[in-house]
């Protein structure tokens, strides 16, 4: 369904012209958003199976792994760090430490379940150094929005790998604490971390639309040097 990447194009367009830099934030909807766009269409068009599937991850975990050692290079060495902080060895959706960090996050996962799942011992070794790459690029990063969703996507891959039962640490608390209701007390604190996440997110992305990334002083004083002669 198109319909909502639509209205969220729209909201892009409706609200550039308030933006400090309305063609940037232009920019950002047809060098970003509409190539995301075209790449969930062509996915959700050829990927027909679940071997094609399986393919796919295993292209995005060495695609991570690649960045994720250049990342662990670059800060052994020094550089491409802005103020101490780990950027994307490409630039684009990984171009500042706040969206490499998030992207990290995002694709965490694949690689995690990739060394958890039973298979190949050296497939799984592979997705397990890939897995340790990721992590310490999002240290590297240093994002605090990137920290928040490390913790809350490594609540979910303990809770899906089956290390930790929610249900089961309920039904303890409510045989022998006296706590009648926990499981629905385990859910209510995931879908808070989930919603704080994602608000985390939606805030950061926001923000580069309406070129609010630095802070109001930081950007006035650099305003002011690109207005002097």
């Amino acid at each position: 369904d198109l319909a909502p990447l639509g209205a969220l194009a729209g909201v892009m367009v409706a609200t550039a012209p308030f933006s400090i830099w309305p063609s940037g934030a232009l920019g950002t909807l047809t060098h970003l958003f509409l190539k995301v766009v075209l790449v969930v269409l062509l996915l959700t068009h050829s990927l027909t199976s679940p071997r094609l599937l399986r393919r796919l991850t295993w292209l995005i975990v060495v695609a991570m792994g690649y960045i994720a050692a250049r990342g662990w290079m670059d800060y052994a060495a020094g550089e491409n760090l802005l103020l101490g902080r780990l950027k994307g060895a490409v630039p684009g959706l990984m171009g500042n430490p706040n969206d490499l960090a998030m992207n990290m996050v995002t694709f965490l996962p694949f690689a995690a379940f990739a060394a958890l799942t039973p298979g190949k011992p050296l497939a799984r070794l592979f997705a397990a150094t890939v897995t340790v790459l990721m992590l310490g690029t999002i240290l590297f990063a240093k994002s605090r929005a990137g920290f928040l969703s490390l913790a809350v996507t490594a609540l979910l891959i303990v809770l899906m790998s089956g290390r930790l039962r929610p249900r089961l640490a309920a039904l303890v608390l409510d045989q022998y604490a006296g706590l009648p209701g926990a499981d629905a007390v385990f859910g209510l604190l995931i879908a808070a971390w989930l919603l704080y996440g994602a608000w985390s997110s939606s805030s950061h992305a926001l923000d580069q639309l309406m070129d609010r990334e630095w802070p109001p002083d930081q950007r006035a004083k650099f305003l002011a040097a690109c207005e002097s002669p």
